[in-house]
Formats: C-alpha cells, sequence, structure tokens
C-alpha cells in the first residue's frame, strides 16, 4: 500500500499547482472543506455530508470546533471509498454538549458507536494538552460551532497505481496516531479538487 499525501492551507479552496495560488470553489468542492455554522440550541441536529469524487480511497481529517473561540471539540479520520459519500449528524447529549452520530458504514476513527461520540471541553478547559481559555469551561460550549475537512492522503497500490481495497485496519495501521501532516509518503501526487461538502441544519428538533 502507498499513501500519497494531499494537503491544503485555506478552508473550501482548489489548489493550483501551477501558480501555488487558492481558490474558493463555489459548489462546495476542495481539498479542504469548511461547514461553516452548526448547532444544537433548541433541540435542533445538524446534518451533514461529506463526499469523495475522486477514482482513489482517501483518508480526511475531520475537525468540529466550537463557536465561542474556535478550540476544538473533537476530531475524528474517516475513510471514504471512490465515489462514496459519508454522512453524519452532530445532535444533543445527555450530558448538556454535543455528539456525533452517524449511520454509515465508512471506517472512522475512533469508532463511532450507536449512542453517538461526544464532542469534549478538553480543548479550552485545561483538562487536555492545549492550555486553558477564560471561559466559561462546560461542555455546553460545544453546542455551537463549525467544522473543517481536510483531505489528507489518497490510497493507492504502488504496483499499479490502482484504488488500494479498503481495510480499515491496515490503513489506520500505516498512518501516524496523531497529526495526519506527519505521513510520509513514497510518492507524492497533485492534489485535485475531489472532496465535496453538504450541511443541513434541522429547524424541527425533538
Amino acid at each position: 500500500m502507498k499513501i500519497a499525501s494531499r494537503f491544503a492551507s485555506v478552508a473550501c479552496l482548489g489548489w493550483a499547482a501551477t501558480a501555488a495560488a487558492v481558490n474558493v470553489n463555489p459548489h462546495g468542492m476542495g481539498q479542504v472543506l469548511l461547514y461553516p455554522y452548526y448547532t444544537i440550541n433548541r433541540n435542533q441536529d445538524t446534518y451533514f455530508s461529506l463526499g469523495n469524487f475522486g477514482r482513489f480511497p482517501k483518508v480526511v481529517k475531520v475537525r468540529f470546533l466550537e463557536g465561542r473561540a474556535g478550540r476544538p471539540a473533537l476530531d475524528i479520520d474517516v475513510v471514504l471509498k471512490p465515489r462514496d459519500v459519508w454522512t453524519a449528524a452532530i445532535s444533543v447529549d445527555a450530558g448538556g454538549g454535543a455528539k456525533l452520530i452517524s449511520p454509515d458504514s465508512s471506517c472512522t476513527r475512533p469508532a463511532i458507536p450507536s449512542a453517538g461520540l461526544m464532542f469534549t471541553a478538553s480543548g479550552y478547559d485545561g483538562s487536555g494538552s492545549i492550555p486553558p481559555d477564560d471561559g466559561p469551561h462546560g461542555v455546553e460550549r460545544t453546542r455551537e460551532g463549525f467544522a473543517e475537512a481536510i483531505g489528507g492522503a489518497d490510497i493507492i497500490e504502488p504496483s499499479t497505481s490502482a484504488p488500494f481495497p479498503i481495510d480499515c485496519k491496515t490503513i489506520f495501521d500505516a498512518l501516524p496516531t496523531s497529526r495526519m501532516a506527519t505521513i510520509t509518503a513514497t510518492t507524492r501526487r497533485q492534489s485535485t479538487s475531489s472532496l465535496r461538502r453538504r450541511f443541513i441544519p434541522r429547524t424541527g428538533g425533538n
């Protein structure tokens, strides 16, 4: 298996390799996608999808940031097959914050349990590796915010450059356990704009 890195630095952008420029794509496609707002206030859910419109399987870093100061609340890695769409929703957790739920069978790290994956306050309350901010420090800060998806790697067969069969354990074992930016690729490929986003706040909650 060969992992070819793909990175960009600005949200919802396509990278022009020849001019080293960035461009905002009006159709919600690019190597880095910004979902500008989610909310679970008033028992709303926010639904969103992430699609891979390329011909290779792709690993994508999805990060959720709370709305007060943009501190991290949750991040996961998602494996997308070619022409695949991952769907999920942000919903209310019993503890008062947000949680991520998904009926999708796509591989994720960490895995999303049926009860959902809770957002945490560790990105701003000092309980994690990031120093605390001025507060408030309750998990309720995660009830609204934004998300970003970063295309991290294509997964290709080194001998044929064909798409590599999806095996979640093999893929995640080959990736670093922390930042995907430290992936060492045997061959680097030209970036293309193959990720697509969609998000729908639901106005009538349960």
